[in-house]
């Protein structure tokens, strides 16, 4: 089970602006740079040192520190992040309104009060190297408008709730409830999915199922139900591409990708250079007969995203199951 809000930041800018790579990544820069500067207590010391780390908002949503030896992602000092930045705008083209989504999963919901803060300061400081400021329109959470225009603020809301299986049928490779369908996936950024250290420029089903649970699996461990509610799992560990619960809920599907390799460019402000981002967008189709487990599932790679580098605004993609 885990906790998730989206809130949708509508936004106008005083000026036209042309994003001339995803907005995500320089609304995420600009968000983490914000929230540092109007939390930060030791502003001289680095996050991995600071004796706050624990406590410190900041550090808990973008740095977001695990020991290494944790039992999920062994060897690793930071877990996934507790938030996405998205923006549907394309890059290259020029807008004087925008959408920016931003989703915050589990521990994460509780600090929306201080990203509104952090987007009320970025629209008065502006974006880009021009500065474009902008004013927020309007806040907008489960289809309602949560903003109070005259005072700058946002009642938050309760949580909504993913589950692997919100109908009720316990069997995950059951039928029931699901059938025979075709199910269009669409990949709206570029989707980096990894294996054996390298990035897949052909996906099968199997391997999108495989992202799909490891993300989700991270996610319920870190800011979720963990291990009893968790998916494929074996002795408490990730299942692999031939895992019994991927193979059970991949066989028998018709599987057909139209999918181009894309890549974008990210300036790093930490390490004072560009960095090219890509990964696959198009759209694929999968026919076959699907649990309601199975189609929960998909519903998360829709909420949460799969794949590398998701708080970024990749690897989000559109489920359509209606066929």
């Amino acid at each position: 089970m885990l906790e998730y809000n989206r809130y949708s930041f509508s936004l106008v800018f005083e000026k036209r602006v042309a994003f001339r790579s995803l907005p995500s990544f320089i609304f995420r820069n600009n968000i983490g740079f914000q929230l540092r500067k109007i939390t930060c207590v030791l502003k001289n010391c680095e996050c991995p040192d600071c004796i706050l780390k624990a406590s410190c908002i900041y550090s808990s949503v973008f740095e977001t520190p695990i020991e290494k030896n944790n039992g999920i992602l062994e060897g690793r000092n930071k877990a996934t992040h507790p938030y996405i930045v998205y923006s549907g705008a394309a890059a290259g083209t020029a807008v004087d309104r925008l959408m920016l989504d931003v989703v915050l999963i589990g521990m994460g919901v509780k600090y929306f009060p201080y990203i509104l803060l952090t987007m009320i300061n970025i629209g008065k400081s502006g974006i880009l190297k021009e500065r474009f400021r902008f004013d927020i329109d309007d806040v907008i959470c489960r289809g309602v408008p949560i903003m109070d225009k005259a005072n700058y603020s946002c009642k938050n809301a309760e949580p909504e709730v993913w589950d692997i299986n919100p109908v009720g049928a316990h069997d995950l490779n059951a039928s029931e409830g699901g059938g025979l369908k075709t199910v269009k996936i669409n990949f709206l950024t570029p989707v980096r999915i990894q294996h054996n250290g390298k990035y897949l420029s052909l996906i099968t089903y199997k391997d999108l199922i495989h992202a799909a649970v490891r993300r989700i699996n991270i996610l319920s461990d870190f800011f979720g139900g963990g291990d009893e509610n968790s998916v494929g799992r074996d002795n408490g560990s990730h299942k692999g591409f031939d895992g019994d619960f991927v193979d059970s809920i991949t066989k028998d599907k018709e599987f057909n990708a139209d999918l181009k390799w894309t890549d974008y460019s990210r300036y790093s402000a930490r390490q004072k250079q560009s960095m090219k981002m890509g990964g696959l967008v198009g759209t694929a189709t999968v026919k076959g007969l699907f649990s309601e487990a199975e189609l929960s599932l998909l519903k998360a790679a829709e909420l949460f995203g799969i794949g590398k580098n998701v708080s970024f605004g990749l690897g989000m993609v559109e489920v359509n199951a209606n066929g």
